[in-house]
This record gives structure tokens, C-alpha cells and sequence, in this order.
């Protein structure tokens, strides 16, 4: 079961994105997928917050249930050149509220592309508790003529009882800015809120 004080705090982590503050981008992705033919409503925050602080923030709403949803939350800070401890809160419908806790570095290797890569060597339960597992992350968007876009985050979680079988979740986008700030997109996702692939489609639209 969730606890009260999990709930708060990753709440807090989202609370974050609306700060007078923060300069905020915001995203909204309407998609729909097959094979479970449900729709996917996702919301994306990217704030630039004082004191050289980074966070990010996205929920997803699916299927055909209104409670169905799952969430993270992140907040880190560059303390030399790109390199910065980061701490995420991942929640939603039917789990418990987990605390990832590590770093991460953002490489740059060419123009227009964005890395970044975390790895989180500490996982918390809601009520405290150290899990055995741990998370390396990666996302990374590379920016193409013509208003093209290639974004794909890798997630892979380790169960240090079973470290040779890790659990690897991925999302890669194509999109195409159509006008303004709208843009038509394709998917394929791997072990993302069900096993095995997922195709999608829809629109991102950007704040």
C-alpha cells in the first residue's frame, strides 16, 4: 500500500513543474495504440528552475479507465560541467510508489543532439526501505532537417537477486512538425506498461 509521506513527496516532486519561478515547457500527446487498441493521454513538463536546478515531470493516462495512470518525477542539478546527482519518484495505478536516488551526466556529442544518462544505484519503498534493484537510464533526441525528430529513452532495471536477467523497457518516437507547435508522431514501445511491443500513433502538441 501507498503511504501518506510517499504520496506527498512525489506529489511535491510533480508540484514542482508549477512554481512561480519556473520557466516551464509543456507538452500534451494524445496516441493511440495497438495491440491493446486503448488510447494514451500523456502531459510533460520540463522546468528551468533557480539555482541551476533541472526537473522533469510527465504522467500518462491510458486504457479506458479513468484511474489508470502512471507517473515520474525528477529533480538534479549539474556540480561539475554535466555531471550532477538526480532523484526520481515513479508512481501510479495498482504499484507502490518507489525513490530512485543517483546521478546522471548529459555527453554532448554533436549538434542537435540531446543525451542524457542516469544511473540510479539506490531504490527506497514508500515506507523507507532499501530495495535490491537498480535502474540505469537512458534518453536521448537527435533533431533532424525539415522539422524531424528521433527521441527514445531506454530504461533498464537490475534485481540484484537475479542480476543476469535485467528488465529493459524502451519508447522510441518519430515525429514531424506539421505547423506552429504541432506535430504528428509515430511509436514503438517495448515493455511499457505491458509486456512485449507496442505500436502508436497520434499528435504532440507543445506549449
Amino acid at each position: 500500500m501507498k503511504t501518506k509521506n510517499s504520496t506527498i513527496i512525489g506529489l511535491a516532486l510533480l508540484g514542482i513543474t508549477n512554481t512561480t519561478e519556473a520557466k516551464t515547457d509543456l507538452q500534451i500527446e494524445a496516441l493511440a495504440e495497438v495491440p491493446l487498441n486503448q488510447p494514451i493521454i500523456r502531459a510533460s513538463a520540463l522546468p528551468s528552475l533557480p539555482a541551476g536546478i533541472d526537473s522533469f515531470a510527465f504522467v500518462d493516462f491510458y486504457g479506458r479507465e479513468s484511474g489508470a495512470f502512471y507517473s515520474e518525477a525528477n529533480v538534479g542539478r549539474e556540480l561539475y560541467k554535466t555531471i550532477g546527482p538526480k532523484v526520481e519518484w515513479n508512481g501510479g495505478s495498482g504499484m507502490d510508489d518507489v525513490f530512485r536516488i543517483g546521478g546522471s551526466i548529459k555527453p554532448k556529442i554533436i549538434d542537435d543532439l540531446f543525451l542524457e544518462m542516469k544511473a540510479y544505484p539506490l531504490t527506497l519503498a514508500s515506507n523507507g526501505n532499501l530495495l535490491r534493484t537498480s535502474q540505469l537510464s537512458l534518453f536521448g533526441r537527435l533533431d533532424l532537417p525539415k522539422e524531424v525528430y528521433l527521441e527514445d529513452w531506454t530504461d533498464t532495471n537490475i534485481d540484484w537477486n537475479n542480476p543476469k536477467k535485467p528488465l529493459v523497457a524502451s519508447e522510441l518516437t518519430l515525429g514531424k512538425t506539421l505547423v506552429d507547435n504541432l506535430a504528428l508522431e509515430v511509436q514503438g514501445a517495448y515493455n511499457v506498461n505491458i509486456p512485449g511491443l507496442q505500436a502508436r500513433a497520434g499528435l504532440r502538441y507543445n506549449f
